[in-house]
């Protein structure tokens, strides 16, 4: 577990708690661009930290935490080292996955997306479908998200809010397609 960090900057003193950024004695939370510092000042601590993990859940954990932070790089290494560790856990090529397109590298995505796919696991179908977005593959996405609600309303009897924001943006990127289909 991550042990807080209190930094001064600019005057000011900030707390990290390991998800978050705030003022010491305020609790505000600071501007992108003083966190983005605040970051860079403790990366190398962090990756310390991070470097002594080996639980493969923690290491998700992590991954994705710094993914929500706006920390890609770190959010990058952990979610490697996971997927790395254990490449037939679906959980790690989907949080790789998320990673890699965040930071603009869909083909990558696609690709461990297409290899870990055969399992039919929704998060991994469903990061596959936005990959194909990133990518321009619009017709390919629209098959792959539809198929990944078709399976959410069998088994629940409803999408993830995470597909149909996929299907939301092929729609609002390709309108043809659902016209056609009308």
């Amino acid at each position: 577990m991550f042990s807080p960090i209190v930094l001064t900057l600019n005057g000011n003193s900030y707390s990290w708690d390991g998800n978050h950024w705030y003022g010491t004695t305020d609790y505000t939370v600071p501007s992108l661009a003083i966190i983005n510092r605040l970051n860079a000042s403790i990366a190398d601590q962090v990756a310390a930290e991070d470097a002594a993990v080996t639980d493969l859940s923690e290491l998700l954990s992590r991954a994705k935490r710094a993914q929500a932070t706006g920390q890609l790089q770190r959010a990058l290494r952990l979610a490697r080292r996971a997927f790395e560790g254990n490449r037939k856990h679906l959980g790690a090529a989907a949080v790789l996955c998320g990673v890699l397109r965040e930071i603009g590298r869909p083909t990558e995505a696609l690709a461990i997306a297409n290899t870990a796919g055969v399992y039919e696991y929704p998060p991994i179908l469903t990061t596959r479908a936005a990959a194909l977005c990133d990518l321009g593959q619009w017709n390919e996405a629209l098959r792959q998200i539809n198929a990944v609600i078709a399976n959410g309303v069998k088994r629940t009897g409803r999408g993830s809010d995470q597909a149909l924001a996929v299907r939301g943006r092929i729609k609002a990127n390709a309108p043809d397609l659902f016209e056609k289909a009308s």
